[in-house]
């Protein structure tokens, strides 16, 4: 696994977070339920995630130096996350961290991800993010899913 992305192997599931993600998560959803503006008005204009930017600007310094991404440099091995598999057959899911909750078929996971934003569009509940969905937008970061069988 590099990069936050998050994966189903046999039923269990594995997450690759980025070591600073749920911090500046966590401080972005405490600046919004503490604040004085209306939560819409973030949904438009996140001054929250414009706070935490510069924590974040700072810490991917440390991107394939202290954890491994795919940004188009060298990917330090000793980072990269392996699920070790034996020799029967296997269902596997990778995704992106686009999906708030990664479930066993797309479908499942899209139908999560509409009940997030149809519930917690600020991602600021149960499912905290750095960003929100923005007007507009049917999601709040990239998607990609793919299941198979090895």
């Amino acid at each position: 696994m590099i990069g936050d992305c998050q994966c189903m192997v046999g039923g269990d599931f594995y997450d690759n977070p980025k070591p600073y993600e749920q911090e500046l998560a966590e401080q972005r959803a405490k600046i919004i339920k503490e604040g004085t503006l209306p939560k819409e008005q973030y949904l438009i204009n996140d001054t929250a995630r414009k706070q935490i930017i510069p924590h974040m600007l700072e810490t991917m310094k440390q991107q394939n130096i202290t954890y491994s991404v795919i940004d188009g440099f060298h990917i330090p091995e000793q980072y990269v996350r392996i699920i070790t598999l034996d020799f029967q057959p296997w269902e596997i899911i990778l995704a992106s961290d686009g999906y708030p909750y990664l479930c066993t078929t797309l479908q499942e996971s899209e139908e999560k991800l509409t009940w997030q934003q149809e519930n917690d569009p600020l991602n600021i509940g149960q499912f905290k993010a750095t960003k929100a969905f923005a007007k507009g937008n049917n999601s709040f970061d990239d998607r990609a899913y793919i299941r198979f069988k090895v």
